[in-house]
């Protein structure tokens, strides 16, 4: 009888099964750790203390520094106190921020024009850089539309702006891709693990034992068996004729 090794799950399947799986992991906690972060940040997922938005309307293209719908920004939480105001209006010099207004419950993105004070602390002035945007009234904006807001509704300071960026957040933010990107690794795996089963099936039999049968192992069990078979009658009949 020859010893064969046991069907065993190839290099590639292995190699397979590991990526997608780390890669439905690592995006469950991405997931996750955003919708925690989230709670205590205004709705905006918060990762390190750093944030990704999309802007969504025009109040902020025009200037020298335009900030066009649908561009992505990164907004990193830094101290207040490092904030700094235009030194004139419209001058464009002063630091955007995004912040959370009460009076809509918005998250908006704005630039500082002025910065006071009162008994809870810091309080920014903000407006946004484009004083005919579609928000604006009918005459547009002025400083009369400006938004006062306290230094913990600031979520952070806007220190990036890309257009692929915005692309691939609106991408990303898609139900339908999101589930798309779970699907995809959880069907790899299905088919591998398949592949794998179909080998399984072909693979040649073995014993419980581990130990493949040949040929001539299974004419040699056959014949071995027929004999016991023969003695044993042989022998049943020796007693059949003692007992008579």
């Amino acid at each position: 009888m020859s010893q064969t090794p046991k069907t065993k799950q190839s290099l590639l399947s292995k190699i397979m099964s590991w990526v997608f799986g780390s890669l439905i992991v690592v995006m469950l906690v991405f997931e996750g750790f955003g919708l925690i972060s989230a709670r205590s940040n205004y709705g905006v997922p918060n990762f390190f203390g750093y944030q990704f938005l999309v802007i969504q309307t025009d109040s902020m293209d025009t200037g020298p520094e335009t900030f066009p719908v649908d561009m992505g920004i990164i907004v990193q939480k830094v101290p207040t106190d490092t904030l700094v105001a235009s030194s004139e209006f419209a001058a464009f010099d002063g630091d955007v921020i995004t912040f959370y207004r009460r009076t809509d419950d918005r998250v908006v993105t704005h630039r500082i024009i002025d910065i006071d004070t009162n008994d809870q602390g810091l309080v920014f002035v903000c407006l946004g850089d484009n004083l005919f945007a579609d928000t604006c009234p009918p005459n547009g904006c002025s400083l009369g539309n400006a938004d006062r807001i306290p230094e913990a509704d600031v979520l952070g300071k806007v220190v990036d702006k890309s257009a692929a960026l915005g692309s691939a957040y609106r991408f990303l933010s898609n139900p339908v891709t999101m589930l798309l990107l779970v699907l995809v690794p959880l069907g790899g795996l299905v088919v591998f693990s398949a592949i794998d089963f179909v080998k399984a099936l072909k693979a040649k039999p073995e014993t419980s034992s581990g130990v493949t049968l040949t040929e001539e192992d299974i004419k040699a069990i056959k014949e071995e068996t027929r004999r016991a078979l023969l003695e044993d009658m042989k022998k049943q009949a020796k007693e059949e004729h003692h007992d008579e």
